[in-house]
């Protein structure tokens, strides 16, 4: 009875152990959960996220076809402690260079950022965040919370709006470039029928350092064609009450391109 306790309790050391040793890359490989397809390690933090001053091991493993494959696919988030293991599916579209970051980690309900890549022209990024509390996706870049559209106006101007916000932005620094490729007349009146913006995905996500609970987001915005940039649309928010709120709303115009 005595060796078998000892048996057990080896490979119990010995799972605990092969999990503190997980490295980016590496395949991922845990009996007690069922997962169907080849998945990889794409990321690993060790946290505290609960205050009950034990480390927590937080992974987040995807299917790839080779472990040189740098897309992956059917992400999940994985999370052990000494009690349990918690597994988090369908967080996030597939996608390159994926990781995970926490958000709002000094107060009691911590959340996680996973963002990757799209790939293609645009490289946008998909973005999801987690409340550690619930296990439930409080942010996801597929659905569209933001109703952001735009036009071209008369005179080089754009219109912007943002669910109920709306604004007016001038374009005088393109008024020459505009008028030299015939998508506006000398007077400043639009020649090109095509007035719809080119409003891309997420371009960038950041935590603010002075409130580690507000976020910054950044959509690209083009005109008449992806490569005539405008600037970048900022969006910051909050997460109050079980729901997002817009604390404040910023056009990074660019004032020179070639």
């Amino acid at each position: 009875m005595k060796k078998i306790l000892i048996f057990l309790l080896l490979i119990l050391s010995l799972t605990i152990f092969s999990r503190n040793l997980l490295f980016i890359g590496d395949k991922f490989i845990d009996k007690n959960l069922e997962l169907k397809n080849e998945n990889y390690v794409l990321d690993v933090l060790n946290k505290n996220i609960d205050e009950d001053d034990e480390i927590e091991k937080i992974i987040l493993i995807g299917e790839k076809s080779s472990k040189t494959d740098i897309y992956s696919d059917n992400l999940k988030l994985i999370i052990y402690n000494n009690k349990n293991i918690n597994i988090i599916e369908n967080i996030i579209n597939g996608g390159y260079d994926s990781e995970i970051n926490i958000y709002n980690e000094k107060e009691s309900n911590p959340k996680i950022i996973i963002k990757n890549y799209t790939g293609g022209s645009g490289n946008y990024q998909n973005v999801s965040i987690i409340d550690l509390k619930s296990k439930k996706i409080i942010f996801d870049s597929n659905i569209n919370r933001f109703n952001i559209k735009g036009y071209f106006l008369n005179d080089f101007k754009i219109s912007l709006s943002i669910n109920e916000f709306n604004f007016i932005i001038d374009l005088n620094n393109k008024k020459t470039k505009y008028i030299n490729e015939n998508l506006y007349d000398e007077n400043g009146t639009l020649i090109n029928q095509n007035t719809s913006l080119m409003i891309g995905g997420i371009s960038q996500i950041n935590t603010l350092n002075f409130n580690r609970s507000i976020i910054n987001i950044s959509f690209g915005v083009s005109g008449f064609y992806h490569a005539d940039r405008i600037g970048y649309l900022n969006i910051m928010m909050k997460y109050s009450n079980n729901d997002w709120e817009i604390l404040s709303i910023s056009f990074d115009k660019i004032l020179y391109s070639k």
